[in-house]
Formats: C-alpha cells, structure tokens, sequence
C-alpha cells in the first residue's frame, strides 16, 4: 500500500519490484493490481530459497529507496 492514511494502492511499486526480480531472475505471478505471489516449486532447495528471498528484499529495498 502506498499510503496507509488514504488507502491508496503501490500499483506501480508492485510492478517495479516484480521487474526488479525478474531481472535479478525471479519471476512472481500478480494477483490484481498491486499484490504479488511468491510460487516457489516444491523441489527448491533452502538454499536456493534464501536466494530468492535475497533477490526479493533487494528489489523491495530498491523500489522503497525511490519512493
């Protein structure tokens, strides 16, 4: 959400921190317009969920130090 007063939707900082990670090679599925999944399959490593959990809070961090 981008404000938490007015309600109003991060509908662009939730596209931006899904091209963050696909560029960063993790693709999340939308679910509307501002809401993102995480699907990872069921064979994922914790390692490799680290990972794409590393890739995520970049993105996010990315995105939040524009705004």
């Amino acid at each position: 959400m981008r404000n938490k007063k007015t309600k109003e939707r991060g509908v662009h900082e939730s596209w931006a921190v899904a091209k963050g990670c696909f560029r960063n090679g993790l693709i999340l599925i939308s679910a509307g317009s501002n809401t993102l999944r995480v699907v990872p399959p069921p064979n994922e490593t914790v390692e490799e969920l680290g990972e794409g959990i590393g890739v995520m809070e970049s993105a996010i961090a990315k995105v939040d130090s524009e705004a």
